[in-house]
């Protein structure tokens, strides 16, 4: 089975305004992925990161969805020295020049910066 890590933005999107194209097409290919999570065809992997970030949510509605998706997890990934600091490394590899990060070279450990 095919475990994928999706960030707090992706599960996040179906909640998005649906009226630009490119949003709905994201939020649409969401509600595919938690489809086939909830088919058990893949399998969600759930952290530390993303249970805290959930839990500072103010919306609840969003924050009760989120919460449902990531107790299919199959894995949690805690949060230990090695990842905080493999963190720090694509951070600083992957800041464009306003200072913002990334997000596509964050989620591949690519430098696509």
């Amino acid at each position: 089975m095919l475990n994928i890590y999706l960030d707090t933005s992706a599960l996040n999107r179906i909640f998005d305004d649906q009226s630009q194209p490119r949003i709905f097409l994201e939020a649409s290919a969401m509600l595919l992925v938690f489809g086939l999570i909830e088919k058990r065809i893949i399998s969600i992997v759930s952290s530390d990161v993303l249970i805290y970030e959930n839990s500072r949510n103010p919306y609840s509605e969003r924050q009760i969805f989120v919460t449902s998706v990531l107790r299919k997890a199959r894995v949690i990934q805690t949060l230990n020295d090695s990842l905080a600091k493999r963190a720090q490394e694509i951070e600083k590899d992957c800041c464009d020049k306003s200072g913002g990060i990334n997000h596509a070279g964050v989620a591949t450990g690519g430098r696509q910066c």
